[in-house]
């Protein structure tokens, strides 16, 4: 696994020193509305359609996500979901239905930068839902997944940010050079009205510790720290932090615990 971080380091730092010559400049110009399963660009969605977001509706969803408990997170509220719109196996009208059997209270679909989820449905009127994102960022040398829950899908800073292709929501080796910087989506999610929280924390490898990493988010503005999560599949593998010291670290700086299962197939 240490092979594999110099690796990617290693690549990041020969990308980043092309950036700073101006080679390989890229421009995001944020929402590529594109179909789930395809990269074909999907008919322009009526915005009336979307409902629309006030400030009293982020801060509501903010105060939800407050008042959550490690027993609900165990047991009814899923805040970490992906579905067709970026590298989850299952639609989001199907995970909806399967939360809904399955007695989930409040479930979020999280979908690696990109917002159709709730742009090209009505994801938005199933009051069970939270809006939320996940980005992938780079502080320094570390890789990491920022979530944003709460936000207003319509905020143009958020939409700024989002993949440009269907590749950028999927595909590990597009995502990884992404190259955003925590400081700018911790902002763009503030912009939008949300909340900014640290996705997986066990899993960023952190040469200096998860405490320091974490300290200096805070100081960018971090609102929160997954703490109630599973670390199956590959983030089994690449743990290297354990859950009681991401919860003890979470307490020292005063954060929002969340919890999600990280689910990227059925709820079933």
């Amino acid at each position: 696994m240490f092979i594999i971080y110099f690796s990617i380091n290693k690549i990041f730092e020969q990308e980043r020193g092309k950036r700073k010559k101006g080679k390989g400049k890229r421009k995001i110009v944020g929402c590529v509305l594109r179909t789930a399963k395809t990269n074909a660009l999907a008919k322009p969605f009526n915005r009336s359609t979307v409902r629309p977001f006030n400030q009293k509706m982020t801060d509501n969803y903010i105060e939800l996500i407050k008042s959550f408990t490690k027993d609900d997170y165990e047991n009814n509220v899923n805040l970490h979901i992906h579905s067709t719109f970026s590298d989850g196996g299952v639609n989001v009208n199907e995970l909806v239905e399967q939360a809904k059997k399955k007695g989930l209270k409040y479930i979020a679909i999280c979908d690696h930068n990109t917002l159709n989820a709730y742009l090209q449905t009505d994801l938005l009127k199933e009051e069970i839902v939270i809006p939320a994102i996940e980005f992938d960022c780079w502080f320094g040398t570390v890789f990491l997944h920022m979530l944003g829950y709460g936000v207003d899908v319509n905020n143009k800073d958020l939409q700024k940010l989002c993949a440009k292709t269907k590749r950028g929501t999927e595909a590990d080796w597009v995502r990884i050079f992404s190259f955003k910087h925590p400081r700018t989506v911790i902002n763009a999610i503030h912009n939008a009205g949300g909340i900014a929280v640290l996705a997986h924390p066990a899993c960023c490898f952190t040469p200096t510790g998860l405490d320091r990493l974490v300290k200096n988010l805070v100081k960018l503005g971090l609102d929160g720290i997954e703490v109630y999560y599973p670390y199956t599949r590959h983030r089994r593998i690449v743990k290297f932090h354990s859950v009681h010291a991401v919860e003890k670290i979470g307490k020292k700086y005063n954060l929002i615990m969340t919890g999600g299962t990280d689910e990227h197939g059925s709820l079933e």
